[in-house]
Formats: structure tokens, sequence, C-alpha cells
């Protein structure tokens, strides 16, 4: 969706010679067919020359994701695709099917491989199989609208497009010079989108943990993993006066949101809860800044939690009007940032919480989706693996990959997580044996 938002507008836009300072992309549809929309701007950057949340970035950036998604390819043969883009037909009992091959080179396998679009799922086009390449067969009914779209965004904004094989996929500075993905591209699209995983409610018990902590005892336990030590280690770090209320709502936010879905931002105090419902939960209800009502159920367990966050940030920004300031409007936010009495909210849709959760110890992809290449292929080999041949398809068709790479790569999960997940254990372990020997 906010792939063709944005692409959709840009190609209009270029195509009437039109600039565009900035525009509204369509983010997701939520209830009531309302939608969540994010604003986007080609602002020139305040460090570099390349703004990574412009708009044409931000689309080739999610364009990179889907093709990733259509291919199953890793993301050095993606990024090496380049122009031209052949669209071609295929007949077969008598029918048409239309599809887009691209081809390019894997190096590290020192061979070619080659990724099919088709408009149809299914089709067979084993005839467009080449000496030395690798077929793909994409069974994704929008293959072709979206490689379609994405060739056309590609070359409307290449100023070279015209010279040798420019790539697919580019960034453009400020002044529209073009220049390679970097990391940064990455990182900060996944901070725009703040997408989140559907178990990160198995979290809960320990985020607020870590609130309570920075509350009471003005402390954060912080914890570090090394790789090649395959050790973790874990601290508990003091807090200054000044640090201790950032640590709070973020410890709170990244609490809060493990235990509802709803938009958390502009939350207004104070907040009602209902009686105890036959399956263990409450319903707390407020109202957002703008006098719309809001509302999430929670197990009844989390209550003194939500209670304790509403106690902490009343005593930041007040729901009451203030005797001593009778004309100023009360902001009372859930999640208040900024100094007392002067409360305010984040930009964007989400709070940023990434740093904050990798510091105590909870990785990409456990509560924030790590969206990148690897992944994608690890989805892919994990939702078509067939037991019966021990993932030799997966390998070779889907990933063209050998088995050997497909069980070291992408079936054995991710080894951070992993090594985290073994101290846990060996922690519990010892606590219950300790309570035993004392029991």
């Amino acid at each position: 969706m906010l792939f063709f938002s944005i692409s959709s507008q840009l190609v209009a836009a270029k195509e009437k010679d039109i600039e565009l300072d900035r525009l509204t992309a369509v983010f997701d549809e939520i209830d009531n067919g309302r939608i969540q929309s994010i604003e986007l701007s080609n602002a020139k950057p305040e460090i570099g020359e390349t703004n990574s949340l412009s708009p044409f970035n931000v689309a080739m950036v999610s364009g990179y994701y889907l093709f990733c998604h259509y291919t199953n390819l890793n993301s050095t043969p993606v990024l090496n695709v380049c122009h031209p883009i052949v669209e071609s037909e295929y007949r077969k009992e008598h029918r048409t099917t239309r599809y887009v091959t691209i081809k390019t080179w894997k190096g590290r396998a020192k061979k070619v491989v080659q990724g099919t679009f088709s408009e149809a799922e299914h089709d067979d086009v084993d005839n467009v199989e080449q000496e030395d390449e690798l077929p793909l067969e994409i069974d994704k009914r929008d293959g072709l609208t979206f490689i379609r779209t994405l060739t056309r965004l590609s070359s409307l904004f290449n100023p070279e497009f015209n010279s040798g094989h420019p790539p697919l996929f580019y960034a453009l500075t400020f002044g529209g010079k073009l220049v390679p993905f970097t990391s940064s591209h990455f990182s900060m699209f996944q901070a725009l989108l703040s997408c989140y995983t559907d178990n990160r409610s198995v979290h809960a018990p320990y985020l607020i943990e870590r609130f309570f902590e920075v509350l009471d005892q003005k402390t954060i336990t912080i914890v570090g993993v090394n790789k090649d030590a395959r050790t973790v280690k874990k601290e508990a770090k003091s807090l200054i006066t000044n640090n201790q209320k950032k640590w709070a709502i973020l410890a709170a936010y990244a609490a809060l949101r493990a235990l509802t879905d709803i938009p958390l931002k502009n939350a207004y105090m104070p907040l009602s809860y209902s009686e105890v419902n036959e399956r263990g939960y409450v319903t707390v209800s407020f109202t957002y800044q703008d006098g719309r009502p809001g509302r999430f159920a929670i197990e009844s367990r989390y209550v003194g939690f939500v209670k304790r966050l509403e106690e902490y940030a009343e005593a930041y920004n007040p729901s009451k009007q203030s005797k001593f300031h009778p004309n100023k409007k009360p902001t009372p936010y859930l999640l208040p940032l900024g100094s007392k009495s002067g409360t305010h909210q984040w930009d964007g849709l989400e709070l940023k919480i990434a740093s904050y959760l990798k510091n105590i110890g909870i990785f990409s992809g456990d509560y924030l989706l790590d969206i990148n290449s690897q992944r994608i292929r690890a989805t892919g080999a994990n939702n078509n693996i067939d037991p019966a041949d021990g993932g030799l398809s997966v390998a070779t068709s889907l990933l063209q990959n050998s088995l050997d790479t497909l069980q070291d790569h992408y079936l054995a999960g991710d080894i951070t997580q992993n090594q985290v997940i073994a101290s846990q254990a060996i922690e519990a372990l010892y606590e219950f044996a300790q309570s035993a020997c004392f029991g």
C-alpha cells in the first residue's frame, strides 16, 4: 500500500513536469474505513546530502523489500538488477500469460539467477529458461503490476537512464544525484514504519518489570551479547534524574504497545477501567486529543501497571485545570515527552523504541519486525519446505541455494536471539535450583 501510494503520486507529477515538495502517503487501513497516513517531504537533510525519508527514497526502499518478497532473492543480486526490464508473452493451451523476467548475477555463488513476475498464479513459464540460468516463477497475482510500476518510477527519475544499463534500485540526493542504498536508508525506513510482530505480548511482563525498575530503583538493566564469546552480560545502570523520565516513557510505551495495537499518540487522561469480564480482561477507556474515544482491553494482572503509568504521567501534565494557570488548557498525555507542564508528543506515528529494546535484550525480529532479504527468504523457506525431500526443492528452486545453505542460514533461527534465550534458560534453572536447595 505504501509503495503504490507514493509511486502513483510521484509518477503522475513527474509525467506532468510538476515538482512535489511533499506528499501524504497512505500507510495502513484501520477500522471503520479510516486510514493511517504519513507526511513525507523533500526537505534538505541536516547532515549529509541524502534525505533517506524523501518520498522517492521511501518508495524505492519499499519497492526493494517488495522485490525481495516476490523473488526470494538475496540483497546483493537484487541491488544488482539493471534495466532493461523485458516484458514478454507466453502462450499455452489457448491462453496467453504476460510475464517479466529479471536476470542478475549472484557473485558469491558465481551464477546467474532469474526471477519471473507473472500476471496469473501457477502458470507454466518453463520455456523462459536459458542456459546457465536458474528460473524462478512468482505465483503472486499483483507481481506484474508491481514490477511495471517500479520500472516506471526507476526510469523516470534517473537522469542517466539512457546510458548503458542503469540500476533498477538507487537513492537520490537532495540535488537529484544517483547514489547507492546504504544501511541508513534501510534503518530509517524501518524506523518510519515501526512494524511489530504479532507475538510481542510475550514480552509484556519483562517490559513492565523494566518500567517499575526505572521508577522504583532508578536503574535500568542493560543486556549485552558477545557473539564471538557467546556470552550474555547483564548490568544494572543507575539513572540520573534527567534521564529517568526518558527511560520511563520508553519503558512504558514498549510495555503498553506490547499489550495493544491501537494508536497511543495523543492519548489523554483520565483513564476509566471496566470491571473484570468473564475472560479476565479489563477495558481501559480514554479520549484522544481531538476528542475521539479510545479503548483497549488488557488482562486484569496488567491494570496495576497502567494505573501506575497514569499516576506517573499526572505528575508531569495533570488532567485537571491548574488554579495557578486558569487560562492554560491542560494537555494530559498518557505518554508525555518534554518537561513538566510543557509536555508534547513524538513525531511520526510511533515512538522510536528500537534502541531501547536492544539495550534491554530484545532484538530485531522479536518485537519490532526486522525487515531484510534474509528474513524474507527464511519466511519463504519455512512456509514452503517439503519434509518429504528435506528442503531440497525449496533450496534449489525457491531460494536458488544448496541444501546446506538452507539449513545453515534459513532454518536455524536468529543466532543472537538464541544466545539470549539460552542465557535466560540457564538463569531460570539456576534460580529454580537455588529455591529447591533452600525449600
